[in-house]
């Protein structure tokens, strides 16, 4: 944890140590973030929310409206200071999900959302073996993860310098580990992630993807 903790630190999500960041409040924008937000109001998403790698909660500030209880957990003790600052009233954690089991009962979340954090994990399928059960039943999970096997994702891996991408699946692997977990594809979606104008921008639906978008839904 504590060697983990050197890496996460202000450096990382500025552009000054072994990450692809340069400065992280680039994705404190609403046309990054809003096509999450609209699809969690197309579910119908409700209740409560649990974001693991929360960093500096820029995604959960957008979706305090829709729910009644806001839940963030983070490696980081730099990003969890400053979600804190985002959102005070929000219940945020320093965690780490790859050796920690996540502490709220089975059943408790009606929303989880993972966005690029699963590839910093060893085993995408332990980790999320450590997320699936917290959700109820008919839950969500939202996930976004580089891929390994196509054109736009081979060049950004030979530019990626972030030492901690460590899990980077196939789609068929990530697809094998969803089933096996009993979790339904909702939603998936392919992406790639530019700068624009000094902003994090996400294009989706492309023909030249570089990571995977997916909404699940927790079966029966």
């Amino acid at each position: 944890m504590q060697e983990k903790q050197s890496i996460f630190s202000k450096d990382y999500f500025f552009g000054r140590k072994k990450s692809n960041y340069i400065d992280y409040n680039t994705y404190d924008n609403d046309k990054y973030w809003n096509p999450i937000i609209q699809q969690l109001i197309k579910l119908g998403c409700k209740g409560k929310i649990l974001d693991i790698g929360c960093a500096f909660g820029f995604f959960l500030k957008r979706a305090v409206p829709l729910f009644v209880e806001i839940h963030g957990v983070d490696i980081s003790s730099f990003a969890i200071e400053r979600a804190k600052k985002e959102i005070p009233f929000a219940k945020l954690r320093i965690l780490d999900i790859e050796t920690k089991e996540l502490p709220y009962p089975d059943g408790y979340f009606d929303v989880v959302t993972a966005f690029d954090v699963l590839e910093h994990t060893r085993s995408l399928k332990e980790t999320l073996k450590r997320i699936v059960p917290k959700l109820k039943q008919e839950g969500f999970l939202f996930i976004s993860i580089p891929l390994r096997e196509t054109c736009a994702s081979r060049i950004q891996q030979f530019f990626d310098k972030d030492i901690t991408h460590i899990s980077i699946p196939t789609e068929r692997e990530l697809l094998d580990i969803v089933n096996e977990l009993g979790l339904e594809v909702i939603k998936k979606n392919y992406y790639l992630d530019i700068g624009f104008r000094n902003k994090g921008f996400r294009l989706r639906g492309i023909p030249f993807p570089g990571g995977l978008e997916f909404v699940l839904r927790k079966k029966h």
